[in-house]
């Protein structure tokens, strides 16, 4: 049952005190988000969801109605990035190029392939990679639902929501928390931390720019970075959307 009988004074008063987990959501966000996409839209679809939690939470005073708005409010922040399709169909070539590039290398070294490498297999220089890497960030923010954080007998891992960018006969979702722990467990310790820090700790970019000692273009690629990688240790060549 909706909480249909509060006040417009205590509406109001709810409305603010959790005003913050849209921004917090939008933050969660920032990593990846082109430059073209309308914040100020987002802003506005945030807080349509946290009226319409307060609306459909039976008790929004409670404790757990934190919980309750910051999903929805998170939901409808992806769903927004989703129908608008900011990324252009250059910028979701490019990314898939990466991961393909990213996904043979892998196999041929046996290894994770350096920046030099990866530039090279793909004919580009270290400038012009740098771009591709921060719309991989960009995928990786319009595909944000995909990844969730879990905790896994691996360790804190990165586990892949069935979803429409999901492969066609995906494993059971144990075996695939198995694969994804692994995944992560080959991500070079800096990448490994940028993605425990934004998505774990919730941390902004600007904060864990300067946990690491960088600044927030750094932070922007090594997050694109770490997440080709995942996305080709995982067999996800293919953009979604």
């Amino acid at each position: 049952m909706a909480a249909r009988g509060l006040s417009e004074q205590t509406r109001q008063r709810l409305l603010q005190e959790h005003a913050g987990l849209v921004k917090h959501a939008l933050d969660r966000l920032a990593p990846g988000l082109p430059p073209q996409v309308d914040r100020h839209l987002l802003l506005g679809r945030g807080i349509i969801a946290l009226t319409e939690a307060l609306d459909a939470h039976p008790d929004p005073e409670a404790p757990t109605f934190a919980s309750y708005a910051s999903g929805r409010i998170w939901r409808a922040l992806i769903d927004s990035l989703r129908s608008e399709d900011w990324l252009s169909l250059q910028a979701k070539s490019r990314a898939q190029q990466l991961v393909r590039a990213m996904t043979r290398l892998q196999r041929q070294l046996d290894r994770e392939p350096t920046d030099e490498e990866l530039g090279a297999a793909l004919r580009i220089a270290p400038e012009e990679l740098g771009v591709w890497l921060e719309e991989s960030s960009h995928l990786f923010a319009a595909a944000a639902g995909e990844f969730v954080w879990v905790e896994s007998e691996c360790g804190s891992a990165w586990a892949v929501r069935l979803q429409q960018a999901a492969k066609e006969d995906p494993p059971p979702p144990h075996e695939l928390h198995a694969a994804v722990a692994q995944a992560v467990s080959t991500l070079p310790a800096r990448e490994r931390l940028c993605m425990a820090l934004l998505y774990y700790e919730e941390l902004t970019v600007p904060e864990v720019a300067q946990v690491l000692g960088l600044n927030e273009q750094q932070i922007r690629q090594l997050h694109g970075r770490a997440a080709a990688r995942l996305r080709a240790r995982l067999g996800y060549a293919t953009p979604p959307g």
